[in-house]
């Protein structure tokens, strides 16, 4: 073999060691990242008096049953509570059921890029985990409350949001549950729709938390629904409440799929 062609094999074979590295790492991290969720899973199902071997998912703590619900001496959902006490920044739970959208809420008042690769125990993790909009206040409540996420390739984080651009999905995932530390929420999809970040006509759905006046509020809805992939039936009116989920697009140049819902109950 010429001296050339052992150069090439070489390189080629340290290309092929460096990606069996960086997938293998991949793959780690991915299962490490589920594993510390399962756990937190655990304890809030737990805590409601689940066994958590329930749903698609392992147990969609965010669908316990409303009945004899358990509570904790601060108010919150016992569940809750329990991982509460472990990571106060824990502000509720997201879950859309038959996907894996299951997961902690997360915020931080002072950044949204905290868990953007930290996990439960404020460690790294390169998928980190959902997280509200530090200018959102769940206390108030904020009309608009927006929650980001990781689209990540093995399918966990936000990835099933980019599912909602086929109206079929919706169809049969219409409803998003969104709890916070203190009660359970549903809500309604009413739009799909992605945005181009830095585009001239860019919608910035990320700005707004509140509205100043139902004009405002009717001009934001109409927009997201001007955008949005397809008509809904959900009809949306000034005074709902306003739930926004958001995710990186990815296979589109610096675009972000949105959903967005309205609250039902």
């Amino acid at each position: 073999m010429s001296k050339g062609k052992r150069i090439i094999l070489f390189l080629a074979v340290c290309i092929l060691a460096g990606s069996l590295g960086y997938l293998g790492r991949y793959i780690y991290d991915s299962y490490t990242a589920q594993s510390d969720v399962a756990d937190i899973r655990d304890i809030v199902d737990k805590g409601n008096g689940n066994s958590g071997d329930a749903g698609e998912n392992g147990g969609e703590a965010g669908e316990s049953p409303t009945q004899n619900e358990r509570y904790a001496p601060n108010g919150m959902l016992q569940g809750y509570y329990d991982a509460y006490v472990r990571n106060n920044d824990m502000v509720g739970w997201i879950t859309v059921s038959g996907t894996k959208i299951d997961y902690p809420v997360m915020q931080r008042k002072d950044s949204n890029e905290y868990y953007l690769h930290k996990n439960f125990e404020r460690e790294y993790s390169y998928s980190g985990l959902p997280f509200m909009d530090f200018q959102c206040d769940l206390t108030l409540p904020s009309d608009n409350i927006i929650i980001y996420a990781h689209n990540m390739k093995d399918g966990s984080m936000f990835a099933a949001l980019l599912d909602y651009e086929d109206k079929e999905f919706y169809e049969s995932h219409k409803i998003i549950s969104f709890d916070t530390n203190y009660s359970r929420g549903s809500y309604e999809v009413f739009a799909v729709f992605s945005v181009k970040i830095g585009a001239k006509d860019e919608f910035k759905y990320y700005e707004t938390t509140e509205f100043e006046s139902e004009d405002e509020f009717n001009k934001y809805i109409k927009r997201a629904e001007e955008l949005s992939y397809y008509d809904t039936d959900a009809e949306v009116n000034a005074g709902d409440s306003i739930l926004t989920l958001s995710t990186c697009s990815y296979n589109r140049s610096n675009e972000r799929t949105v959903v967005m819902a309205k609250k039902i109950e």
